[in-house]
């Protein structure tokens, strides 16, 4: 599903970025990385954590009745040599009923979710392609692209819109850590 609304916000992009370019001259070209904007947009992350649990609710729902039907199912068979016909139709048809409540139940719980997930991912969506538009106005550029279809040269704008994004704070990008030539250089300069 990421990889699709990955996909997707990248040819959105494409499309509405590209608009402008046919039109106007380009001065300056900014590129961001889209994955790493999603990966680490701090209400992204929230918006999949409440969704992941909403889903293993809505799966444990689904597994207990599943249970109860099974358990049903269980009762019936060790019963069934001594069941009449009749007796032994109507347990099917009550099985046969839990079975299609459960499915429908399972649809619905789908439809909800999905629902959901669809709207949390197009608020996030528009989340971004806005900050993305306010930075690159900020920073006088004229089209933003997908940092990974662009070969050479553009100005990568990703800090800053994770920045933006969450609250001031950049991403939690681990420090490079200094080797001893650059230590020794630092040393040199000094002196």
């Amino acid at each position: 599903m990421r990889r699709v609304f990955v996909l997707a916000l990248a040819v959105t992009m494409a499309l509405v970025f590209s608009a402008g370019v046919a039109q106007a001259k380009i001065e300056k070209i900014g590129v961001v990385n889209i994955q790493k904007i999603l990966n680490e947009f701090k209400e992204a992350e929230s918006v999949n954590n409440n969704l992941q649990t909403e889903k293993d609710a809505l799966q444990e729902k689904l597994d207990k009745a599943q249970d109860e039907i099974k358990s049903k199912k269980d009762k019936y068979e060790k019963k069934i040599a001594k069941m009449s016909e009749a007796d032994k139709k109507k347990a099917s048809e009550e099985l046969n009923k839990d079975l299609t409540t459960l499915q429908d139940t399972f649809q619905k719980y789908s439809n909800q979710l999905r629902a959901k997930q669809e709207e949390a991912y197009n608020d996030i969506q528009g989340k971004i392609m806005k900050t993305i538009s306010e930075v690159a106005a900020a920073e006088a550029i004229d089209v933003v692209a997908e940092k990974a279809v662009v070969y050479v040269g553009g100005v990568d704008i990703t800090e800053k819109v994770l920045e933006k994004l969450n609250g001031g704070k950049a991403s939690a990008s681990p420090k490079k850590k200094e080797s001893k030539s650059e230590k020794k250089e630092e040393e040199v300069k000094i002196e």
